[in-house]
């Protein structure tokens, strides 16, 4: 048997299945027909009645917060990996990357 042969019957085969399933979805299968109910309508007249009213927050503000934020800012402003001109340090970069990995295999 030729490839073209061989081919042929294979894509011819595909063809016919695939042609098979989209009769059988159009005329054969059940339809579910959606509830007229379903869904979720609204009526913009009542929706443009309906404000938010503001709400008023009372206290004074905690400082702590803050204090750890400045904390995290320190901590983020060093940079992860040290870089020296236009590139990082290629030895240093493969000895951390054996060490890092070295638990994993």
């Amino acid at each position: 048997m030729a490839w073209s042969t061989f081919l042929g019957v294979v894509v011819g085969a595909y063809a016919v299945y695939y042609a098979l399933n989209l009769l059988y979805d159009l005329f054969f299968s059940r339809k579910q027909k959606a509830a007229a109910d379903s869904g979720v309508h609204y009526n913009l007249n009542e929706l443009m009645g309906e404000e938010e009213q503001p709400v008023e927050v009372g206290g004074e503000p905690e400082e702590a917060p803050a204090v750890a934020f400045l904390a995290e800012r320190k901590l983020a402003t060093e940079p992860a990996l040290r870089v020296e001109g236009q590139g990082i340090p290629l030895d240093e970069f493969l000895k951390d990357a054996k060490s890092y990995s070295s638990s994993i295999f």
